[in-house]
């Protein structure tokens, strides 16, 4: 065990599996489903028969705001949850996470919140485009 007397993560009671699997990973899904479905919904009201239409489908605009929004909410709250959780654990080891190796939940929880309020800032930005650009390109 080479000097190690405590465990790498002392309060990884302090942060549950699935709540730091949420904070990680829920921003980077978020922005996949967003992305996904915002293509599905727009490519798919442009084309409903074998030519282009002038514009999408009667509610097909309403569909992709909501899906928006709620993706946008789920990259929020894993970011929120990512940042309650690097509170709870802040004070995890002394020093440095590359000096000690130790702190591994709050290390996981700095990159959730990294990565949710990223991936929230790229939805709302995905958001944005989607007001501007013309939805069929015609």
């Amino acid at each position: 065990m080479s000097g190690l007397s405590h465990h790498p993560a002392p309060q990884r009671s302090e942060a549950r599996r699935g709540r730091l699997a949420f904070a990680v990973a829920g921003g980077p899904l978020a922005w996949i489903v967003q992305l996904g479905a915002g293509y599905a919904i727009f490519s798919l009201a442009c084309y409903v028969g074998p030519e282009r239409d002038a514009g999408p489908m009667a509610g097909s605009w309403m569909l992709a705001v909501v899906v928006y929004v709620a993706c946008l909410l789920v990259a929020l709250a894993a970011a929120i949850l990512s940042a309650m959780l690097f509170r709870r654990t802040r004070g995890e080891t002394e020093g440095s996470l590359i000096e000690h190796g130790h702190g591994r939940t709050r290390f996981v929880a700095f990159w959730g919140m990294l990565l949710g309020f990223g991936f929230a800032a790229v939805i709302l930005v995905n958001g944005i485009a989607m007001i501007v650009v013309t939805p069929c390109g015609l």
